[in-house]
């Protein structure tokens, strides 16, 4: 009857020993999965946050990354930019730039295309006292 108990208790031990280890990762389980929800929803958040910032309006980063203040004399200073926005729409946008430096044309482009516009058109014309200027059309 002794050999039957402690194989009893063995048995017993055994059991509860895998029950309680299959608690303990289930347990474990749950918090990963607690973890991976907060960062999903972390994440979403995130996605949501950057898609409207895609959605501000071109015009004004453009217009604060490339304005700049010019004085001709002792008249006040106006604000004047290399690249302006002509049109925008939220599936086509052109760009005009004069040909003096086409740098912050090409950083424009590259700002719209972060946006997911695509270059469809360059067109370039004289503007007043003979600069030339280039048109970019882009759409999505």
């Amino acid at each position: 009857m002794e050999k039957i108990s402690i194989v009893s208790t063995n048995v017993f031990l055994c059991i509860f020993h895998k029950v309680s280890t299959a608690h303990a990762v289930t347990q474990q389980e749950e918090q990963n999965a607690t973890q991976i929800e907060e960062v999903l929803i972390k994440s979403k958040e995130t996605l949501q946050t950057l898609a409207q910032e895609q959605q501000q309006n071109l015009s004004k980063v453009i217009e604060q990354k490339f304005a700049f203040n010019f004085s001709m004399g002792n008249g006040p200073p106006v604000t004047i930019s290399n690249v302006t926005v002509v049109y925008e729409s939220p599936k086509t946008v052109i760009l005009d730039a004069t040909e003096f430096n086409t740098n912050p044309l090409w950083q424009a482009i590259d700002i719209a295309k972060d946006r997911g516009y695509i270059m469809d058109q360059v067109m370039t014309y004289l503007g007043s006292q003979d600069v030339s200027h280039w048109l970019i059309f882009m759409s999505r």
